[in-house]
């Protein structure tokens, strides 16, 4: 299940989060929700994981105020390709989700202050 996926590469973020199940319960929502006017796919997938990435950056209080990472997270520039095999495409796609994830931030709410990657 791919909220599985994401709660692999997403719960152990640090500074640590209190809302992971959130995270994974907004993931499953966002996929939960499709109707004919929903994005399709990949557009989905996406949307999903920056979901779940919101709902962690609000449990990083009362010592830190963080910030997600920004969207989009370029799944699709990754997927589009059709000359990869499964396994290069799963490693690549956990690298970039990996590395998207290392642009959210997290400020400490009391001086001085400092603004950390995720990590």
């Amino acid at each position: 299940m791919w909220s599985d996926v994401a709660d692999a590469l997403l719960q152990g973020v640090i500074p640590a989060s209190t809302t992971a199940s959130a995270g994974k319960s907004a993931f499953i929502g966002v996929l939960s929700a499709v109707d004919s006017n929903s994005p399709t796919g990949v557009a989905l997938l996406e949307a999903a994981f920056v979901a779940y990435a919101g709902a962690l950056a609000g449990g990083m209080t009362p010592t830190y105020t963080g910030s997600p990472p920004p969207a989009p997270i370029g799944l699709s520039a990754l997927l589009s390709s059709t000359s990869m095999d499964a396994n290069v495409v799963a490693a690549n796609m956990a690298t970039l989700l990996i590395t998207w994830a290392k642009t959210g931030t997290a400020t400490m709410i009391a001086p001085p202050f400092t603004v950390l990657n995720w990590n």
